[in-house]
């Protein structure tokens, strides 16, 4: 009788833990409405006339979208005067290998940078997914790291003409010199647009205001002292330079551009092909959790450390371990790789997910999305 009460008590545990597990994995419908306002220019220079000669001098003129110089200000910060230099975007010699109760163990960030090495080395995953991972990995774990991402991807860390958050009209000016002597130019330019006139800002002008924003540093300094274009300048015979000069943004709204200078008769000129797009728009997503974990076959409530990526999906976004899907991606199957920590194991996992085969719109039910990860073999916390 007594053996009989124990598995009644054992078999109705296992009635509510299935169907805690049920309840919790089938929930209402949560929906999430995100609007879009705004607007989207687009500006083509077409050249009419970009490349003129004067005072034996070739000058070429070409208008640039400001945001492309961004990579190219941030690459030279990394510069040094010194003969014998390194850079490094990631301090990994700051993770060194720590002790816990008298073993020596990998740093979890250690441990993460071999599980996706190991991964991309036995093709489990490819080379965008290891770099999409380990930049996610590197930003965790290594604070410094993350910062400089953050600071390289944003436009104002080098770039002197993002001022007051936002860019100015930028133009590259070529000058080349073919002959045997030096020769000078004035910088007397003038740019107009319909009834507007401007003139190119100083590198005085731009360090006043970057200084006004609080957005002035050592980084956009030096930019301005190696690409502005000064109020004179000597070119070498038989060689060329390029500067850069800078204004305020026109509307180029129906008028063409012209740039001239003093003794220049043919100003140069481009018409501007503006396109300009309206956005109004109302997007429904659904949001799907991902609370339950496979481990080895085993239920666990959360890892202790994970990192996701989403792939072939233009209507699926990831934040804070919960996925939204737009509603008319609902019917894309899209996957979900991820690498996650539990209990000093790496597991990984390749999850395929259709948000039709989640959600029941008749009974307004929708089901958690269920990672089933695996152990990375071979691979232990423990030095060797």
């Amino acid at each position: 009788m007594e053996i009989k009460l124990v598995m009644k008590r054992v078999f109705l545990i296992a009635i509510l833990m299935i169907s805690a597990f049920s309840a919790y994995s089938q929930r209402k419908i949560k929906k999430v409405i995100v609007e879009e306002v705004g607007f989207i220019v687009n500006l083509n220079f077409i050249p009419i006339k970009n490349e003129l000669k004067h005072n034996d001098l070739i000058f070429k003129i070409t208008p640039i979208s400001t945001s492309s110089l961004d990579e190219k200000f941030v690459e030279e910060s990394k510069l040094s005067g010194v003969f014998e230099y390194s850079y490094y975007d990631k301090s990994v010699n700051s993770y060194f290998l720590k002790k816990r109760k008298g073993k020596q163990e990998k740093t979890d960030y250690e441990f993460f940078l071999e599980g996706i090495d190991r991964l991309l080395e036995n093709e489990e995953i490819d080379i965008e997914d290891h770099n999409r991972l380990k930049e996610q990995i590197l930003s965790y774990y290594d604070k410094e790291y993350g910062r400089n991402i953050q600071s390289n991807k944003s436009a104002s860390i080098c770039n002197p003409y993002y001022i007051g958050n936002k860019y100015m009209n930028t133009y590259k000016l070529e000058i080349a010199n073919s002959t045997d002597s030096y020769k000078y130019f004035d910088n007397q330019i003038l740019i107009q647009s319909g009834d507007l006139l401007s003139h190119p800002l100083s590198s005085d002008e731009l360090i006043s205001r970057l200084s006004q924003c609080k957005a002035l540093n050592q980084n956009k300094m030096e930019s301005l002292n190696r690409h502005n274009l000064t109020e004179s300048i000597a070119i070498p015979p038989h060689s060329s330079v390029v500067k850069y000069f800078a204004a305020e943004p026109f509307d180029y709204q129906d008028s063409d551009l012209k740039i001239s200078f003093y003794g220049l008769t043919t100003p140069f000129q481009w018409t501007v092909d503006k396109q300009s797009i309206s956005l109004n728009k109302g997007y429904t997503f659904y949001e799907f959790e991902m609370k339950w974990f496979m481990v080895n076959g085993k239920m666990v409530s959360r890892m202790a450390e994970n990192f996701f990526i989403l792939k072939g999906s233009s209507h699926a976004y990831f934040k804070d371990e919960t996925i939204f899907i737009e509603e008319e991606g609902l019917n894309e199957t899209f996957e979900i790789v991820s690498i996650s920590l539990y209990r000093n194991l790496l597991n990984f996992s390749r999850t395929s997910v259709k948000g039709t085969d989640l959600i029941d719109l008749e009974k307004n039910r929708r089901e958690a999305i269920v990672i089933r990860a695996n152990k990375i073999d071979e691979l232990s916390k423990e030095v060797e």
